[in-house]
């Protein structure tokens, strides 16, 4: 089973200065933040903002592609976590048949974007992600690590400027 969920924006994690995708559902009442490359996260950014090239970029020849072979992008789905690295599959139809691609989670969700198509997260990953900070528990009820995680992204969203519909913008 999936959560549908949507991209919030984009921020900068102020510890590494890497880019962070947030993404969240549609009650806002959970979030995924995934680390990823500043290309990708410019890609993700170029399309929230309708930034058009004259040329495709990669991810528009995906998509282009996907087109031209009449298949359809059903929806993007972020399966796992492994080793800290995020993994995603591309659900594809064409005709009869039905074809889940391995992709990395932000080429993913460009892609998505592109296609407006659903993004899912399988709830057994944002169960997995709870239980992983709850494992860190130092016996105090919060482990130090946990709470300085929590106080850092707390920072990071609160320096994401809203928009009316409460949704992070870039």
């Amino acid at each position: 089973m999936s959560i549908e969920m949507t991209v919030a924006g984009l921020g900068i994690d102020p510890m590494s200065s890497a880019p962070v995708l947030v993404l969240t559902d549609s009650e806002q009442d959970q979030e995924l933040l995934v680390a990823i490359g500043l290309v990708e996260a410019s890609a993700i950014a170029m399309e929230l903002e309708q930034v058009r090239t004259p040329r495709p970029l990669t991810h528009d020849l995906l998509c282009s592609v996907i087109r031209s072979l009449e298949a359809h992008l059903l929806a993007v789905e972020v399966t796992e976590c492994k080793n800290d690295i995020y993994h995603a599959s591309l659900l594809l139809s064409q005709g009869d048949r039905q074809v889940r691609v391995d992709a990395r989670t932000s080429d993913a969700i460009a892609v998505a974007l592109r296609m407006k198509c659903p993004i899912l997260v399988s709830e057994k990953l944002l169960t997995e992600s709870v239980v992983a900070n709850k494992q860190k528990d130092n016996g105090h009820g919060e482990d130090s690590q946990t709470a300085a995680d929590g106080a850092r992204w707390a920072e990071l969203l609160s320096h994401l400027p809203k928009a009316d519909s409460g949704e992070y913008i870039m």
